[in-house]
């Protein structure tokens, strides 16, 4: 995951805004159809009458599926945001907070 920082409008606003980033919006996008389309035919395939799956078959699957789902939850829960070069970013966290606090000094090295 990456978040593109947009230098201009977070100076004028005085807060960070970030431009879109559409390979991260589609990769997401991507992965919701993959564990959507997995959830609902597992379940399609546990509720059809005709259906040959034994009951530790069933099981299996519910258990499966899941597991998969927490997983993914997981995922996303414990991802941590890399930015990419955490020097150019820290001059404009800076730059920002320097305007938003006006009566703090406010530098590269701290307060």
């Amino acid at each position: 995951m990456s978040l593109r920082i947009d230098k201009q409008k977070s100076i004028q606003k005085e807060r960070m805004i970030f431009k879109p980033n559409w390979e991260y919006v589609l990769e997401k996008i991507f992965e919701i159809l993959v564990y959507s389309t997995w959830s609902i035919f597992t379940i399609l395939l546990i509720l059809n009458p005709k259906n040959a799956v034994s009951e530790f078959g069933t099981i299996a699957l519910i258990s499966l599926n899941v597991i998969v789902l927490v997983s993914w939850y997981y995922i996303y829960k414990l991802l941590k945001i890399e930015m990419p070069n955490p020097d150019k970013d820290r001059k404009i966290f800076v730059e920002i907070l320097s305007k938003r606090f006006l009566d703090l000094q406010i530098n590269d090295t701290g307060l």
